[in-house]
């Protein structure tokens, strides 16, 4: 009979709806929980906002400070309470207000150092450097420097102190010296005199033998032909010299016939003395002998740098290429380029208090100067710019490391200048 499966049919179709609802329900549950997941994971995550000298941020409320020479043992329950603090335990110490889980390890004094003030819960220890010894103020003095001592001619202008080197000045010269340099001037300038006129007479006499042997080689190479018939001639001019010859003689000329060394001057042509073919044209030989040597390639010049400031002397402001994340990617370029022994006034100076820089779980890591810097940025929230940090720089006279990060970030294509952006 047909009426039995007819009849589970439709008790499955009825049932259809069901499985249907009971899905889309599941699905909506485990879309819930995931939604409220993701909430509070952005709850816990998110900066809370807190009074910086007078309260710290937990997972999800801000709590009271405890105060110096004491730290947090446990955060309070509920917003805008204190939780548990506990003093300081013995050769540790917290100097202000602070919401630390642990308090500060007091500083040994270095060897070359000496304590000037013992460490206690809320106060650090304080180092001086030994006599003879010094550190240079408004620089982090890690190893002091030996006082310098002045050389030979010179005298003390200033004393070494702990915090300055010793200053050296030349000596006033004494009467004796200064009579003695009178003298020494005259002494010297004759002497130079001197030295001059026998280089003078050198290179004459080195000219006039030079001239000579060249006269006398030349008179080795060039041979004088005379016929026979004119011996006689020359015999008798020699006599009539000599005295031997009687006056009145009619003489016959002096070597009537010697005959010219090379061939016969062309008319029109200057009179070179029989010469002029019988020696090679030394212009003509030397620009022959010569090559002309290859010109070196110059090396391209390096693009120049684009300039940082105006001509009024104010500095180019820098536009961020993506946000802040072209701010995050400079803070690598700016720990690069950022003095060591000026990183904690540096820190200071851009509003980072003593709790933030002295925090041991950023000295803890490789990246300090990164961390602080984003420390920096998420307190500044939209108000942090570059251009806060480099006219920091540039208070703290660190012109060069100013330029350098304009000119890496620029380079790198994570920010432009304001003036060229339109």
């Amino acid at each position: 009979m047909p009426y039995p499966p007819q009849r589970g049919k439709e008790e499955v179709k009825s049932l259809v709806p069901f499985f249907v609802f009971a899905f889309l329900l599941a699905e909506a549950v485990k879309s819930g929980v995931r939604t409220a997941r993701s909430a509070n994971r952005m709850r816990l995550t998110r900066q809370i906002s807190c009074y910086d000298d007078f309260e710290y941020p937990t997972v999800n409320h801000c709590c009271q400070r405890c105060e110096a020479g004491q730290y947090v043992k446990k955060a309070c329950e509920r917003a805008g309470e204190k939780g548990i603090c506990e003093p300081c335990p013995s050769d540790t110490y917290t100097e202000h207000r602070n919401g630390l889980d642990r308090c500060l390890q007091c500083t040994k004094c270095h060897e070359d150092k000496v304590a000037t003030q013992a460490c206690t819960s809320t106060k650090n220890t304080e180092c001086q450097c030994k006599t003879g010894s010094f550190c240079e103020k408004e620089q982090a003095c890690e190893v002091c420097k030996k006082c310098k001592k002045c050389k030979d001619g010179e005298e003390v202008m200033t004393n070494c102190t702990i915090t300055s080197n010793t200053k050296c000045r030349p000596k006033p010269p004494s009467p004796a010296s200064s009579h003695a340099s009178q003298v020494a001037i005259p002494v010297v300038f004759v002497l130079l005199l001197l030295i001059a006129l026998a280089i003078v007479w050198y290179c004459c006499c080195w000219k006039k033998k030079a001239t000579a042997e060249s006269h006398s080689g030349s008179g080795e190479d060039v041979e004088i032909t005379v016929e026979e018939d004119d011996k006689l001639t020359v015999e008798r001019q020699n006599r009539q010299n000599a005295g031997l010859e009687e006056p009145g003689q009619e003489l016959e000329p002096f070597l009537p016939h010697v005959m010219l060394v090379g061939p016969k001057p062309s008319p029109g042509e200057d009179d070179d003395n029989g010469l002029g073919d019988s020696l090679p044209n030394t212009t003509t030989s030397s620009q022959s002998s010569l090559s002309t040597p290859p010109v070196a390639p110059q090396p391209s010049p390096k693009t120049p740098r684009q300039p940082a400031a105006r001509e009024d002397g104010s500095c180019r402001r820098l536009i961020p290429v993506n946000g802040e994340d072209s701010l995050m990617k400079s803070f690598d370029i700016i720990e690069k380029n950022l003095d060591c022994n000026l990183r904690n006034k540096f820190f200071r100076r851009i509003g980072l208090s003593d709790n933030d820089i002295n925090d041991p779980i950023l000295s803890s890591h490789g990246d300090r100067v990164y961390k602080l810097l984003k420390l920096w940025m998420e307190k500044q929230g939209l108000k942090a710019d570059i251009n806060d940090l480099i006219h920091t720089l540039l208070e703290l006279h660190q012109k060069l490391s100013a330029e350098t990060v304009i000119q890496e970030v620029i380079e790198r294509g994570f920010y432009t200048f304001e003036d060229e952006s339109g």
